[in-house]
């Protein structure tokens, strides 16, 4: 790997860390306001959804990153007819995928009485 190759690599991974570090905080601001507010239930129903919301967030970035990646090496091999394909396919997968979390998360809200 060449020097500005080292210097992009470096970039790119500081920049993800310090995304995570950002997500990270932000979940630890969150955790300490709904602790005091709320108590432990209030923990409970936040470590519940936090993993729901990875699942959410993980399958948004595969789509959007991925989708990203084949529509760029498609236009710059100047495939435009199949890169518009692929974007069409990765905006249909994530309405469709969106549209089940908004129908399953309607379909379950009466469930947040309880706490």
């Amino acid at each position: 790997m060449d020097e500005s190759g080292l210097k992009q690599f470096i970039r790119y991974i500081s920049l993800s860390i310090l995304g995570m570090i950002g997500i990270s905080c932000y979940i630890l601001a969150d955790t300490f306001f709904i602790s005091r507010a709320l108590g432990p239930s209030g923990i409970a129903a936040l470590n519940l959804s936090i993993s729901v919301y990875s699942v959410i967030h993980g399958l948004g970035l595969m789509l959007a990153i991925g989708g990203a990646s084949k529509y760029s090496i498609l236009k710059s091999k100047k495939e435009d007819e199949e890169a518009d394909k692929v974007f069409t396919i990765c905006f249909k997968s994530s309405f469709i995928i969106g549209m089940i979390f908004a129908i399953i998360g309607f379909s379950f809200q009466d469930l947040w009485d309880v706490f």
